[in-house]
Formats: structure tokens, sequence, C-alpha cells
């Protein structure tokens, strides 16, 4: 029997169930706007948890809109603030 890829993410359906514990009927298991297969794959993210490095953005966010990293904490555009004095 051939292993199928119900949902088209990039996992196949045995790899979702008996690896990733991801949903092989819904691309996008977390619903934060990455693909499962891009997390595992592409962003290492967690696809099980919508914001894998808990900064308080959502993965898709993060990647898609922020250009931030989604396993750092830090969750703000790397480019200063206005106003931003350094701490002393």
């Amino acid at each position: 029997m051939r292993d199928t890829d119900s949902d088209n993410d990039g996992l196949l359906d045995g790899e979702e169930v008996g690896t990733y514990g991801t949903n092989p009927n819904d691309s996008d298991s977390d619903d934060d706007g990455l693909g499962d297969g891009r997390e595992v794959d592409a962003t290492h993210t967690d696809p099980l948890d919508t914001d894998t490095d808990d900064g308080g953005v959502d993965d898709g966010t993060e990647v898609l809109d922020q250009g931030t990293d989604p396993l750092g904490r830090e969750d703000l555009p790397s480019a200063p603030r206005r106003g931003a004095h350094p701490t002393r």
C-alpha cells in the first residue's frame, strides 16, 4: 500500500499521524498560515503550535509578514524602533 498525502501539505499521511501528530486531512493543523510540511521541512517550527517561540506573534505572521525569526523570542522587526533608547 502506497502512503498518500491527503491534504497536499508535503507530508505523507503516515508521517502526519505516526511522527508529527498532525491532521492528515488539514494542511495547516495549527492554523497559523504555514502548512504543516513547510513547518517541518523549511521553518523547523512546530506544526501543532501557532507560536513556536512563545514570543506573542504566530509563526505565519513572523515568516510571511514580519520577516522575523519564528524560533527566536524577539518578535519585533530587526530595525531599531523610533525613540528606542538603550537601557542603562
